[in-house]
């Protein structure tokens, strides 16, 4: 489906999708918490565990990180 607005009127755009969404419940959430019987993490956890293995990489700034030791904190996070 799409929706056009006139130029500059997205409101009216996101306003007609909202209430599209509403009236049909088309629309699914995705599900961000795991099942009880799953092992896979929620986002939070995950981003969690990156904050906290990007902390433990370097006691800088993250923004002067050199880009290889964000490539060994992926990789240590992802197991890749």
């Amino acid at each position: 489906m799409e929706i056009f607005v006139r130029q500059f009127d997205e409101g009216t755009g996101i306003g007609i999708a909202y209430d599209y969404e509403q009236a049909t419940l088309h629309r699914k959430p995705p599900e961000i918490s795991p099942s009880l019987i799953s092992s896979q993490e929620t986002i939070a956890e995950f981003n969690n565990r990156l904050k906290q293995a990007v902390m433990d990489a370097s006691s800088v700034a993250p923004e002067t990180l050199p880009i290889e030791t964000y490539i060994e904190v992926l990789q240590e996070i992802t197991g890749g």
